[in-house]
């Protein structure tokens, strides 16, 4: 039973390491692509900062959005 509980948590950690770090990317895409005017662009488009992506799910539907908001960049 302990054993279990510690795959869950190390699962959950691991999990809780990645929040964010596709969305977060796109922040790195968005500067190439046009800088800083980019970033502030791709923030106001997804109505998250680049903070607030990094602790977030990188979930479909996160990254839909994301995806979504760099075609209009």
């Amino acid at each position: 039973m302990k054993l279990k509980k510690l795959i869950l948590q190390r699962r959950e950690e691991k999990n809780q390491n990645k929040m964010g770090a596709k969305l977060v990317e796109y922040y790195g895409k968005a500067k190439e692509k046009g800088g800083v005017t980019a970033q502030i662009k791709l923030a106001t488009i997804t109505k998250m900062s680049s903070q607030k992506a990094g602790s977030v799910p990188d979930s479909p539907e996160n990254i839909k959005i994301f995806e979504d908001a760099m075609s209009q960049i």
